[in-house]
């Protein structure tokens, strides 16, 4: 074995013994927080409490007031969620700030969006 290949190999392990070492991400963890509705809105789209957590960069978050999961993956500090109850599609948009998850929100067909956030307990 020639001594750059070596050296290849010395950094290649060096890499993965600290990649095994690092904490869990900093945004991985359980989140509690509240989609509200934009004012004078059917009430069908009712403002609700959001339960779930975030792992190695997969969202999953569930709306407490009909059980509809949403999911999607973070993507540097943006997300996007989607998940379906019947049929009505929810969008949730949002950017992670620090332990704050908030953005955007809309339900397809129906004419209902808002603002949402969750935080990291």
């Amino acid at each position: 074995m020639g001594r750059r290949q070596a050296e290849a190999i010395t950094i290649f392990l060096s890499v993965m013994i600290i990649s095994a070492t690092l904490p869990v991400a900093a945004q991985d963890g359980s989140y509690f927080g509240t989609r509200y509705l934009a004012p004078n809105l059917p009430d069908v789209c009712k403002t609700t409490s959001i339960t779930g957590s975030i792992s190695n960069g997969n969202v999953d978050l569930m709306l407490t007031y009909n059980g509809t999961s949403l999911n999607g993956r973070l993507k540097g500090n943006t997300v996007q969620l989607t998940g379906s109850s019947g049929r009505y599609r929810y969008i949730f948009s949002g950017r992670l700030s620090g332990k704050k998850l908030s953005g955007s929100w809309e339900v397809k067909p129906r004419d209902c969006w808002g603002r949402w956030v969750v935080y990291r307990r």
